[in-house]
């Protein structure tokens, strides 16, 4: 039965990549392909230093076009933060409209990136299941299962109009389910995991609602959000729904971190002294989580001050109060974000610890409170 379970994780895994994969390099008849630059022929600048022109010869990399060279004049603009400066042996993304009789017409899109973050995500992979053994392989399974449901789950219920919310609530619930059984299998410990997770990113949920709802917020501060409000034909998206299902999903890691590791705590202390009363365990595992919170309160609101640094500096270079700064929308979406994942992720230590005294494997003749 294990073996089964096994393989079938591991489908799920593989098939959640391929289907990622598939969503493919060619959109409207525009054609994406790898290429290296062999041979840089002309560099200069406009004289008001405001272009810089280069003639590059590229050769394609990719099986279709392998070995196929092709001329492409490349403009930098010099006014933008954006300069894509190319220099001979650089990886590129080569755009053509069309066909091979277009490639006349082909542009640089980007450096091509893909395959020196593949290296570090092997590297990620082989050093977790090198360091963890069985465990670490699991936790790869798990990590693999939870971005199929993201990417495969999550948003394409969100693009055919169902609520971000519920979809977060689904995903992130059938998520922690599958993950923590095949970290905790089916046990005592896992359930009481289960059960604090789901109730940690209830309470983050209900406090995001109630404060979003006080504080008016409407999660249009992101500039992203300017992109989808015009794309045509596409979903009305409710831009507050999205940042209450961001919360969810971003609460998801460290809530289900804290749980696994008090009821794994808690069910060692109860295999090594099977005659500890209920109270005894309770005190145990907040003791545990208390260790836990501090570490990890600090983790997720790092995180969230680190993904605003360059909007937190815009009001620090402007000058802005603090009046200004807590109240504008964005700044507001991020607090609440980061404040209420926290207090989701400090009411699961106590539902995980109660979790896991109904949960547990009893001794009927040592149950005492």
């Amino acid at each position: 039965m294990k073996k089964i379970r096994r393989y079938l994780f591991l489908f799920i895994f593989l098939w959640g990549i391929m289907t990622f994969q598939a969503y493919g390099t060619e959109n409207n008849q525009s054609i994406f392909i790898q290429g290296t630059v062999i041979e840089i022929l002309d560099d200069h600048t406009d004289t008001n230093n405001y272009f810089r022109y280069q003639k590059v010869l590229v050769t394609l990399t990719d099986k279709e076009y392998s070995s196929m060279e092709i001329l492409i004049n490349h403009s930098i603009n010099l006014a933008t933060l954006h300069h894509l400066i190319l220099e001979e042996g650089d990886k590129v993304i080569v755009w053509a409209n069309g066909n091979e009789s277009n490639f006349d017409n082909a542009r640089i899109y980007s450096y091509s990136r893909d395959s020196y973050l593949l290296y570090l995500v092997i590297g990620f992979i082989s050093l977790v299941i090198i360091i963890g053994g069985k465990k670490g392989f699991s936790a790869i399974i798990s990590l693999g299962i939870t971005l199929g449901l993201v990417f495969i789950g999550f948003f394409p219920m969100i693009i055919n109009g169902v609520n971000p919310i519920l979809s977060a609530l689904l995903v992130c619930g059938i998520s922690a389910i599958l993950t923590l059984i095949i970290i905790g299998d089916f046990k005592g410990k896992t359930y009481a995991a289960i059960i604090g997770t789901l109730g940690g990113i209830s309470v983050a949920i209900i406090l995001t609602y109630v404060f979003g709802y006080l504080t008016k917020i409407q999660g249009i501060g992101d500039e992203n959000v300017e992109m989808l409000a015009y794309i045509p034909n596409s979903a009305n998206y409710n831009f507050r729904d999205l940042l209450y299902a961001g919360i969810i999903i971003g609460t998801l890691g460290g809530v289900m971190d804290i749980c696994m590791s008090i009821s794994s705590a808690m069910d060692e202390i109860h295999q090594a002294n099977k005659r500890s009363t209920n109270l005894n365990l309770f005190l145990s595992g907040m003791r545990i989580g208390k260790d836990i919170l501090g570490t990890m309160t600090n983790t997720l609101i790092l995180a969230y001050v680190g993904s605003s640094i360059n909007l937190i500096l815009v009001f620090y270079t402007y000058g802005l109060t603090i009046t200004q700064f807590i109240n504008s929308d964005q700044i507001a979406s991020e607090i609440i974000r980061a404040f209420a994942g926290s207090i989701g992720l400090v009411f699961a230590i106590p539902i995980t610890a109660v979790a896991y005294l109904a949960f547990r494997d009893k001794n009927k003749n040592h149950m005492r409170i």
